[in-house]
Order: structure tokens, then sequence, then C-alpha cells
């Protein structure tokens, strides 16, 4: 399953084409159109919440993917040599 928020910031952050989201994410091309366009769809939503709305909770299991999912962004785009960027960063998540 192609992620809705990795394909956004893949494509429109990080300018990557839908062939080399298609390849990162191991799914077809049209599973990566759904994803952006589902994504883009939450964000355009989240932007229609009133400002003082209370950000969302993250489960503990959702926590421990965002990080796995940050750790491996940072090992494979930004720091490639480095063996692990938390000790880096001196993050402690």
């Amino acid at each position: 399953m192609v992620r809705r928020e990795s394909s956004v910031i893949l494509m429109d952050v990080l300018g990557y084409s839908l062939e080399e989201i298609r390849g990162i994410t191991a799914s077809s091309i049209p599973a990566v159109k759904a994803a952006l366009h589902r994504g883009r769809e939450r964000l355009r939503a989240a932007a229609q919440e009133p400002d003082d709305a209370p950000p969302p909770v993250l489960s503990k299991a959702d926590h421990a993917r965002l990080a796995a999912y940050v750790d491996r962004f940072m090992r494979a785009t930004l720091m490639p040599s480095a063996t692990c960027w938390r000790t880096t960063c001196g993050s402690t998540w």
C-alpha cells in the first residue's frame, strides 16, 4: 500500500516524478496517483480546520512508524554515510 503522506512529500516537497515514487514505494503508477490524490485532499481539509483545533495525537504505533520513516529518509537522502542520524543530531525520540 502506498502511503499518501509519503507520496505527497516525495512529489510535492522533494520533486520526485511519478515513476521515481513508483520505484521507491514498489507500487503501480495508478496506486501512486491515488495516494497523491488522497494525501492532497487530506492536506486541503487540514488547511480548512480552525487554527485553535487541537493537534492530532499519534498513537505509539504511529509514532514508531513515523520515527522509522524519518530514520530511513535521513539515511537514504540526507546522510547516506551516517550510521544513525539520531546519534548525529542528538534526537531522543
